[in-house]
């Protein structure tokens, strides 16, 4: 892929990375579910994302729940046992830990957490919840993944002396490094299973969007990476 069409997708892979982080982490109440109704966000995603009719399908769900207090109810219901409960039987731990194969565990350095926040620690990435969140923050919840990957996207057009790290093909680099290692090597089972144990619409498109914006990061990110891409600083 061409360099300049790739920087293109800057903004809408931010934005896919920004928003899938929340759907995983945040419960969906009416003002968040409000907020993925708002500015054509859906149909921005469906377009970008290459998934119209997954988004088109989800955007009918959210505007069926919206106004419906019993429905909203439920559906936090269903996030709390699926996201946070683990004694409950529906529960599908959002964590790299409880779905990366022995293989990969065993090719890292240290343990998987040890590793995440080492490499956090060397881009300065931040993590910062909201006061109503319920997310606790773990280096390999599936929130903080889409976080960190949508802090590299960010990076890609940063421009320091200060911080050679920081050029394009290193921060891409980085970016297809940690996908394969740390998304990409685990998701699909987690996927697979979490729609298998949930029964609400929503959560079974979240699943499916997820399924196929991955699979087409895969694609783009083996396309966009040169033969010999420098690495960045520390890796």
């Amino acid at each position: 892929m061409d360099i300049r069409a790739f920087k293109e997708l800057s903004f809408p892979r931010k934005l896919t990375y920004d928003v899938l982080s929340e759907l995983f982490s945040k419960r969906p109440d009416e003002t968040f579910l409000r907020k993925l109704c708002t500015g054509g966000l859906m149909a921005f995603l469906g377009k970008s994302c290459e998934c119209e009719e997954i988004t088109g399908k989800l955007e009918l769900t959210l505007k069926g729940l919206l106004y419906d207090n019993a429905k909203i109810t439920k559906l936090c219901g269903e996030f709390e046992q699926v996201f946070l409960i683990p004694v409950a039987d529906t529960y599908v731990p959002p964590m790299a830990s409880a779905f990366m194969g022995l293989d990969t565990k065993a090719a890292l350095s240290g343990s998987l957490h040890e590793e995440l926040t080492a490499i956090y620690g060397l881009y300065g990435a931040k993590f910062r919840n909201d006061k109503e969140d319920v997310f606790v923050f773990h280096p390999d919840h599936i929130a903080s993944l889409f976080n960190f990957m949508a802090f590299l996207v960010e990076k890609e057009n940063y421009n320091s002396k200060q911080d050679a790290s920081y050029t394009f093909h290193a921060v891409v680099y980085g970016e297809e490094r940690f996908f394969a290692r740390f998304i990409q090597s685990w998701i699909n089972g987690y996927l697979s299973e979490m729609r298998s144990k949930v029964s609400s619409d929503f959560y079974k498109q979240i699943a499916a969007f997820t399924q196929n914006y991955i699979s087409n990061e895969n694609r783009l990110l083996r396309a966009v990476r040169p033969e010999e891409m420098p690495r960045a600083a520390g890796r």
